[in-house]
């Protein structure tokens, strides 16, 4: 009567765990470089006196 079983079930409850992990882990390294991009790469370290 039904479709799926339990293992089709569990197959996809896995699938859309994995794609959630790897979107945040993608939300995790935009931060990181935009991070990066807004404070670190604009020092002028070069002008430094010292």
């Amino acid at each position: 009567m039904y479709a799926c079983t339990c293992t089709c079930l569990s197959s996809l409850r896995g699938l859309l765990t994995l794609t959630d992990v790897v979107m945040i882990a993608n939300l995790l390294l935009m931060v990181t470089i935009g991070g990066y991009e807004a404070f670190v790469s604009r020092l002028k370290i070069d002008d430094y006196p010292g």
